[in-house]
C-alpha cells in the first residue's frame, strides 16, 4: 500500500464563542464557504482502498478555528446542518464520479458519508440524495450512509427516508452502540450493511483484554447479521494487525490516511 496521507490541518481546541459560531452558520453564502475532504478506507486483509470517508471543512476562517465537534453540534442545534449536509452530499457525489473515471482491477471505490439525526428526519433528505445520485451517474450501490446515532421509531419522516434509501440501494452504517438487544430487530428491518466500531474499543484491544472480547463479540455478531465492520481510529500498526487478526474487514484512520482534498486523494490512489 502506498505511503499515509499527508495529516489533515490541526484545530486549536480554543476559538470563538458560541454566539459568534451561531452567526457564521446563519450567515447567507454559507455553502460557499464549504469543502470536502476524504479519507480512505482500507481493506484489511489486501490493503486496498475499498472507499473512501467524506467529511466537511469549513473554509470560513471563525468556523474553522473551532473545535470541528462543536461546531456540528451547534449546526445540529441551529438547524444549519440540513443544507451543509445536503451540499456535502451532493458535492462528494459529484467528485466521486470523478474517482470512478479510473476503472480498478478490485472494482469501484464506494463512498462514505455521515449523517446526523436533523438530517434524516429533514422530509426531502432521501430525495435529495437519489437527485445527487442520478445528477452524477453514480449507482446507489457505493454509497453508504453512517448514521451518527442509532435509528429510532419515533420520526416517520426519518423511517421514511431510511426504507426510501434502502429501496434505493443505498447502504446504511451504524456504530457498535446500536449493537444492543432491543436494536436488533430495527437493524434487521433497515438491512443495516456496516457496522463502525469505536476507535476506543480498536485502541484497546490490543492490551487489554476486555476491549479485545468485546471487540471479538462485535466480529462475531457483525457476521451473524451479515455485515461489514470498519474499525476506526486506527492509529499504530499493532492496532492495525489486531483488527486484522481478529476478522474485522476494514479500517480507516491516521495509520491509512489523514483527511485531504480530492486532488490529492486521486494523487496518492493514482497506480505507481
Amino acid at each position: 500500500m502506498s505511503a499515509p496521507l499527508a495529516a489533515a490541518d490541526s484545530v486549536d481546541d480554543t476559538g470563538p464563542d458560541d454566539d459568534a459560531l451561531v452567526a457564521a452558520l446563519s450567515a447567507p453564502g454559507l455553502t460557499q464557504r464549504l469543502a470536502v475532504h476524504y479519507r480512505p478506507i482500507v481493506t484489511l486483509t489486501t490493503g486496498v482502498v475499498a472507499s473512501v470517508a467524506a467529511r466537511i471543512r469549513f473554509t470560513d476562517p471563525l468556523l474553522a478555528n473551532a473545535p470541528p465537534k462543536r461546531v456540528v453540534q451547534l449546526a445540529e442545534q441551529t438547524g444549519a446542518i440540513v443544507p451543509i449536509g445536503a451540499w456535502l452530499i451532493q458535492e462528494a457525489v459529484r467528485e466521486l464520479a470523478e474517482i470512478l473515471q479510473t476503472p480498478r482491477p478490485e472494482g469501484p471505490v464506494g463512498l462514505s458519508v455521515k449523517v446526523s439525526t436533523p438530517e434524516l428526519a429533514d422530509q426531502g433528505f432521501a430525495a435529495r440524495v437519489a437527485e445527487a445520485l442520478t445528477s452524477a451517474g453514480v449507482s446507489p450501490a457505493v454509497l453508504v450512509l453512517e448514521l451518527t446515532h442509532p435509528p429510532t421509531a419515533d420520526s416517520p419522516e426519518s423511517a421514511a427516508n431510511l426504507q426510501h434509501l434502502r429501496s434505493m440501494g443505498v447502504m446504511l452504517a451504524v456504530d457498535e452502540s446500536s449493537m444492543g438487544a432491543e436494536a436488533m430487530s430495527q437493524l434487521r428491518a433497515l438491512r443495516i450493511g456496516e457496522m463502525r466500531i469505536a476507535p476506543e474499543i480498536c485502541h484497546g484491544a490490543p492490551v487489554n483484554a476486555d476491549d479485545r472480547a468485546t471487540l471479538t463479540s462485535i466480529v462475531g455478531l457483525a457476521r451473524a447479521l451479515g455485515l461489514v465492520t470498519v474499525a476506526t481510529g486506527i492509529q499504530n500498526a499493532e492496532q492495525f494487525d489486531t483488527a486484522r487478526n481478529l476478522g474485522v474487514d476494514r479500517a480507516q484512520g491516521a495509520l491509512l490516511g489523514s483527511p485531504v482534498p480530492l486532488d490529492e486523494l486521486l494523487a496518492w490512489m493514482k497506480p505507481r
